[in-house]
C-alpha cells in the first residue's frame, strides 16, 4: 500500500481520535472517578485564568523542547521505518467519535510534538507518538470522565468521515491499569474503510493514550494485520520517556522488537 493511499484512508481516524482523546485518561484503578459526570461543577481560576486548588504535586506542562524529547525517537523503533512530523487533520471524524471532539474544546494547549513512522516499503505499521501539554492539569482531568463515558457508548462505527471515507468498525475501550500514570485509556478498533467507491480494505487500529499531570501521551497504531503485541511495547516505551522527562531525567535508549511478520 502507497504511503499517500494511506494517508488519505488510514490517517484521518488516528488523528482525530488522538485529538478527542488528548485531553483524556482513565483511573488508575479502573473504575469511575469520584466526580459526577451529569453535575456541574465549579472551578475557581486566579487573574490568569489558572484553576486555583487541585493538586499541588501534579506535573506541569512541558515545553516545547522536552515534549519533543518524551515522544517516540528514531533508536526506540530501530531499523527499517521512516520517521516524519505528525501533521493536523482537521478532517470530521465518523460516526460516535465526532461526538468526543466536542468534548474537549475550549482547553488551552501549550505545545504539541509528534511523530509518525512508517515501517518498510509497505510503510507499514503506521506508528504515530505524540505528547500534548496543556496550561491546566485540573482542566484536563476535568473533562474525563465525560469522554469515558462516550467512549464506552461508542462501540461500532459504520459511517462516513468528513472526507467520505466509508468506516465499518468495532471498538473495544479498555480501562485497565497498566502504567504507573495519573490516567490511561487504550482502545482496539478493527473492521474496514472503503475510499472512494473502491473495495473495502482491512484495517486494525490500536489507541494508548496516558496523562502525566498536564501532559498528555499518545501512540496509535493501524495496519492491515493484528498489532496489538507490538502497540503495547512501543506504548510501554512511550509512557517511559514521558515520565523521564517529566521527572527530569533522561529517557533510557530503549529500542522496540522489529514488527513480527505473516
Amino acid at each position: 500500500m502507497r504511503r499517500t493511499a494511506r494517508s488519505r484512508s488510514l490517517a484521518p481516524l488516528a488523528v482525530l481520535a488522538l485529538v478527542a482523546f488528548a485531553a483524556t485518561g482513565c483511573n488508575d484503578d479502573g473504575g469511575s472517578s469520584s466526580k459526577d459526570t451529569d453535575a456541574q461543577e465549579t472551578v475557581v481560576v486566579d487573574e490568569n485564568g489558572q484553576t486555583i486548588g487541585g493538586d499541588p504535586d501534579a506535573v506541569g506542562p512541558l515545553s516545547a523542547d522536552q515534549a519533543a524529547q518524551a515522544v517516540l525517537q528514531s533508536d526506540n523503533m530501530g531499523e527499517g521505518w521512516s520517521a516524519t512530523p505528525s501533521t493536523e487533520d482537521d478532517t470530521e471524524a465518523p460516526g460516535c467519535l465526532a461526538d468526543i471532539d466536542t468534548l474537549t474544546e475550549g482547553l488551552t494547549k501549550t505545545t504539541k510534538a509528534g511523530t509518525e513512522f512508517a515501517y518498510g516499503d509497505a510503510e507499514l505499521p503506521f506508528v504515530e507518538s505524540t505528547v500534548s501539554a496543556y496550561e491546566d492539569p485540573t482542566a484536563i482531568a476535568a473533562v474525563f470522565d465525560q469522554v469515558q463515558t462516550a467512549l464506552g457508548a461508542c462501540t461500532t462505527i459504520d459511517a462516513p468521515d468528513g472526507d467520505g471515507n466509508q468506516w465499518q468498525l468495532t471498538l473495544n475501550y479498555d480501562e485497565a491499569a497498566t502504567y504507573d500514570v495519573d490516567d490511561q485509556l487504550h482502545i482496539a478498533a478493527s473492521g474496514t474503510i472503503t475510499s472512494g467507491g473502491g473495495d473495502p480494505t482491512q484495517i486494525y487500529i490500536e489507541w494508548s493514550n496516558f496523562r502525566v499531570g498536564a501532559n498528555v501521551g499518545g501512540v496509535t497504531t493501524i495496519d492491515t494485520e493484528p498489532r496489538s503485541d507490538e502497540s503495547a511495547a512501543w506504548t510501554a516505551i512511550a509512557v517511559d520517556r514521558l515520565l523521564k522527562v517529566a521527572a527530569g531525567e533522561e529517557p533510557a535508549a530503549t529500542t522496540a522488537p522489529a514488527p513480527a511478520t505473516s
